[in-house]
């Protein structure tokens, strides 16, 4: 991932969609800056012109809103990227990705109990 895109962001978006705050937290990421903005306009302007020409990939995790108004409003600088730069969001509702208008889900499901017990074993213990 890091080798193929320039730049990367995740954002743990939950209950409260605040467009100035995911956008503060993707800025900062792309950037590496901690810069602060007050106005959300400008901040977009920022955002837009740091993701110009650049492949991206953002990740929006936990997405609850389903206010399209809201989205359209926060995904707007991401249109300046390159091709291929990927916007991944993760939700618990079912339908709110073809509501927001995106057509392609990929639905998860849990792991195995053996899987999880495994994964937790190799964090929590450095067992491969």
């Amino acid at each position: 991932v890091k080798d193929h895109f320039e730049l990367r962001a995740w954002v743990c978006v939950s209950d409260e969609f605040n467009i100035l705050n995911i956008s503060k937290v993707i800025y900062q990421s792309v950037t590496g800056e901690k810069k602060e903005f007050e106005d959300l306009n400008l901040l977009q302007e920022a955002l837009k012109e740091k993701l110009w020409n650049q492949l991206f990939l953002i990740v929006l995790d936990d997405v609850w809103s389903e206010s399209y108004r809201d989205w359209e409003k926060l995904v707007g600088p991401f249109f300046s990227g390159s091709p291929g730069s990927m916007i991944i969001m993760t939700t618990r509702k079912e339908q709110l990705p073809r509501k927001l208008g995106f057509p392609h889900q990929d639905p998860l499901q849990g792991l195995s109990h053996d899987d999880a017990l495994s994964l937790f074993a190799q964090h929590a213990f450095g067992v491969p």
